[in-house]
């Protein structure tokens, strides 16, 4: 074999070597990125969980309820930290979905085809539920008269507790999905020109 032939064989073989090297990087970062997501559903179902023992709690009378009341304005705080036991409940089971739908849409990445219909959908059912649930809990809390800060439970002062994070992750992934849409139509066009 000439020396040009052992070259082009080596370039090859070397090419092929560094294609595994760099399609082993995201594999990795995907599987860390896996297991994240797994440790984060494991926190949000057991916030879930303990929202609705919260709720439990605060709905009957019982020893843990009188003590914990006993430093309270009222039977309002009781009955305003039941409801929110229940909202945080639904709020909790909202996202664990959210973040099943995410790990969804990380499989078909690691698969190497993201840009299916079912992603589409998934990202479509992400937004609408997230915009939902903020609507639900914005509604539930100035029902319930909460306000809910990272330190404290009080009355609410003002009918609403809009979350503009929250508002702005919808919207993200709302362009998100029709940027996912847009990439199935131009990969549908580029299989029909070949």
């Amino acid at each position: 074999m000439p020396k040009s032939g052992l070259a082009v064989c080596a370039l090859l073989i070397t090419n092929k070597a560094m294609d595994a090297a760099a399609s082993s990087k995201p594999k990795v970062a995907s599987r860390g990125l896996m297991l994240f997501l797994r440790v984060v559903q494991a926190f949000i179902a057991a916030g879930m969980v303990a929202s609705l023992l919260i709720g439990c709690v605060f709905l009957f009378d019982n020893p843990l309820r009188e003590q914990i009341m006993a430093d309270a304005d009222g039977d309002w705080m009781a009955r305003r930290l039941f409801l929110l036991g229940l909202i945080g409940a639904v709020v909790a089971a909202a996202w664990f979905y959210i973040v099943t739908m995410i790990i969804r849409l990380v499989r078909t990445v690691q698969q190497g085809d993201p840009f299916v219909e079912a992603n589409i959908s998934r990202l479509r059912t992400m937004w609408i539920v997230l915009a939902l649930t903020e609507v639900f809990r914005i509604i539930a809390h100035a029902a319930a008269g909460i306000a809910v800060s990272p330190n404290k439970v009080s009355q609410a002062e003002t009918g609403f507790d809009i979350q503009l994070p929250t508002i702005f992750l919808v919207v993200i992934i709302a362009v998100l999905s029709e940027a996912f849409r847009l990439g199935v139509e131009m990969r549908r066009d580029a299989e029909l020109t070949i």
